[in-house]
């Protein structure tokens, strides 16, 4: 993108669970270059995960769970779009859990469902 100034947006779409596990592994080794800062936020703000549910479905699995949390972790806001209200309620649950801090759901189903 020319005269675009820098961002950098990893877009997830994968259809089988090794392209996933392919993709994450190469996306977290590209955001690990961008430094932390001191509270182990990433310090720069155009980093940003944007995931389809169906990829989530995926991810959210036990054994890619790890790196989605970091990789998310890495990036300033994190996007889920086309999911189902149960994996909305998961990734809340994943990522509260694991990282002891505070998230937000938004959404039609948001009314509907208890994310505790």
């Amino acid at each position: 993108m020319k005269g675009v100034r820098r961002r950098f947006w990893l877009s997830v779409v994968i259809k089988d669970h090794l392209t996933c596990t392919s993709m994450l592994d190469c996306t977290l080794e590209a955001v690990r270059r961008y430094p932390r800062g001191a509270n182990g936020m990433v310090t720069d703000p155009t980093i940003a995960l944007v995931i389809d549910g169906r990829t989530l479905g995926m991810v959210l699995e036990s054994d890619l769970q790890a790196h989605f949390v970091e990789l998310a972790q890495r990036c300033r806001s994190v996007l889920c779009c086309r999911v189902t209200p149960l994996q909305k309620s998961a990734v809340v649950k994943v990522i509260r859990d694991r990282l002891k801090v505070m998230t937000l759901a938004l959404g039609e189903d948001a009314r509907r469902l208890t994310l505790k």
